[in-house]
């Protein structure tokens, strides 16, 4: 024997207790609370199941935390897929650079690592303690004959690989008219501003080098190192 169908119905009175609930539906088909007529499923125009809509809802309450689960998981996705682009796409950061002079007054030490930019220096050297090549309006390969004893020499305005002193500062290499004119390399014996050129007012401290190149006096770019040789900044000033 198959067991009955009890069949429910919804009470739309808001003011009863039975209110948008399931009832079950008597022989007068009303609310045994209320008196009012149930809503059955003949009623509705799906003309679903009320209890079965019941169970859908329940059951749709389940998918609904699902879904919300699958949204926040692809929105931590989104974020990390962001962020790697991010970390990807930053700037490297561009190491200082160097020059390399041919100057003779730099030893190996001062000489900036392989990969620097490479500057010519314009300046002569001395190859030879009797020989020197290409100096002022000597030709390449001439020979620079020492003068007699008890001749007289005269001293041209510009002079190059001296040593003097300056204020705050020693100066070796080129001069012109007692300033610092060429390649060279600049000492210094305390702390003071290393050019009145310079807009940004840099200062070296007491025991601190330039090596660079000079006009009239005054820097037109070089390198600063510490005391102990180690590079601290490239300074460009230019020629003004």
């Amino acid at each position: 024997m198959s067991k009955k169908k009890i069949k429910h119905g919804i009470c739309n009175n808001s003011e009863c207790a039975n209110y948008r609930l399931p009832v079950e539906i008597t022989e007068d088909g009303n609310c045994p609370l209320c008196g009012e007529k149930l809503e059955t499923d003949d009623d509705t125009s799906g003309g679903s199941d009320i209890g079965g809509d019941i169970g859908g809802d329940i059951g749709g309450g389940e998918n609904s935390k699902k879904k919300i689960l699958l949204i926040i998981a692809a929105v931590v996705v989104v974020a990390i897929a962001v962020l790697v682009v991010i970390v990807l796409n930053s700037k490297p950061i561009v190491p200082p650079i160097h020059y390399i002079s041919d100057d003779p007054l730099i030893t190996k030490k001062d000489t900036p690592k392989r990969g620097a930019i490479s500057i010519p220096n314009e300046r002569k050297t001395i190859s030879d303690s009797d020989t020197l090549e290409k100096v002022g309006g000597i030709g390449e390969g001439e020979v620079v004959e020492e003068p007699e004893k008890g001749t007289t020499t005269i001293p041209t305005a510009q002079s190059s690989g001296q040593t003097i002193n300056l204020s705050g500062c020693t100066w070796t290499g080129p001069t012109s008219d007692g300033k610092p004119n060429g390649n060279g390399r600049m000492t210094f014996t305390q702390k003071r501003v290393i050019d009145s050129y310079d807009s940004e007012k840099r200062t070296a401290e007491k025991g601190e080098y330039i090596i660079g190149e000079w006009k009239n006096g005054h820097l037109v770019q070089g390198t600063l190192y510490a005391k102990s040789g180690k590079v601290k900044e490239v300074i460009l000033i230019g020629v003004r």
